[in-house]
């Protein structure tokens, strides 16, 4: 298993706000929160904390918002 997951994403109107990223388990309990750089369109997660199981991760940038499903296996 990998400990790390590269996230990217493609909003149109770079730079108007922070990225936020959020990672939730199936419960819908926050697990993980990273604030990006308005002008970014990848970061890079440390899910070695995450239990096995599977997340939703959510992009939000103004009006842009993306929800995937991660799944962290062994």
């Amino acid at each position: 298993a990998t400990n790390n997951v590269n996230i990217n994403w493609s909003v149109v109107n770079v730079g108007s706000t922070e990225t936020i990223i959020s990672v939730r388990d199936m419960q819908g309990r926050l697990v993980m929160e990273r604030k990006a750089s308005p002008v970014a369109s990848s970061e890079t997660l440390d899910v070695s904390s995450l239990n096995t199981g599977l997340y939703l991760v959510e992009i939000k940038n103004g009006d842009f918002r993306s929800t995937q499903k991660l799944q962290i296996t062994d």
